[in-house]
């Protein structure tokens, strides 16, 4: 058996902002229009409602959960698992919600089988060699991974991180252009990406880039693993069944929701934060 099979534990996220009035009004009034949506089975129009309702609202538990639901049914196993985390952290259950743990407990069980185990002991032996800077190290473990099941985008994610750490940008550039492949193009971390490819395209003839301006994205938990934080330099421990596994988690990127446009450089006022989205660098799903 696989080690971190068996019930699925979270990451735990951040305390939500609380919305104003205002914009839970307006993130209820979205949710009625999903109803709508729904009844008519336009499921992706549903999901794109709901996506701003929770953006609107992100301390409802209702609105989590239903916005998980539909990602689930259009296919976003991956999102619908963070969903179903954020459901479950802000209570759902208070509410006579008991599905969202089986839901991504079985979203869990149905990822993990999709990857070879060889390729997932190769992905996590890499997520170690990057925890302790062993970046050629780590980029062979992801190679490996990758060799082993070539459809999967987070060893090649991964492995233009560590490329781009120790300071090889072409390499990183390409690996990036590779993950774009095989990622749906309105993925949140599809977009992240195209902007860091444009971003490097400009670096690509330094000699030696500041790697800690790295792409930073979103650690997506997954495949059974129990998450628990440890200081920032420290990284990230997987505790699974049998094993210990640390993720590297050494930059941060902090991302502001805010309720109005903000100009180029400017800041969003403290009243018009929606909620701040912390990123960790390295994928699992």
């Amino acid at each position: 058996m696989y080690p971190g099979s068996g019930p699925y534990e979270c990451l735990a996220p951040a305390s939500p902002e609380l919305p104003t009035p205002d914009a839970r009004a307006r993130a209820g009034q979205l949710a009625s229009d999903a109803n709508q949506a729904l009844i008519l089975g336009e499921l992706e129009q549903v999901q794109a409602l709901l996506e701003q309702a929770v953006t609107l609202d992100p301390a409802s538990p209702d609105l989590a959960y239903r916005h998980a639901r539909v990602l689930e049914d259009v296919d976003r196993a991956p999102d619908a698992m963070v969903e179903y985390c954020r459901a479950l952290d802000l209570n759902v259950e208070s509410l006579g919600i008991f599905e969202a743990r089986d839901r991504l407990n079985t979203l869990s069980d149905e990822l993990r089988a999709q990857i070879p185990e060889a390729a997932r002991d190769a992905f996590e032996l890499g997520l170690v060699q990057a925890d302790d800077s062993l970046f050629s190290d780590a980029e062979g473990s992801f190679s490996e991974a990758m060799d082993i099941d070539s459809d999967w985008p987070e060893p090649i994610f991964n492995r233009a991180v560590v490329n781009e750490r120790a300071g090889r940008t072409r390499e990183a550039l390409q690996d990036f252009r590779d993950y774009l492949r095989l990622v749906a193009p309105d993925e949140s971390q599809a977009i992240t990406v195209s902007q860091r490819i444009g971003e490097l395209e400009g670096m690509a003839s330094a000699e030696t880039p500041d790697p800690s301006q790295a792409l930073v994205l979103g650690l997506v938990p997954g495949m059974g693993h129990f998450y628990t934080s440890r200081p920032l330099m420290g990284g990230l421990t997987l505790t699974t069944a049998g094993m210990a596994v640390v993720a590297g988690l050494s930059f941060q990127n902090i991302t502001v929701v805010c309720l109005n446009e903000v100009s180029a450089g400017g800041a969003c006022p403290s009243g018009e934060v929606v909620r701040e989205l912390s990123e960790r660098p390295y994928f699992w799903r």
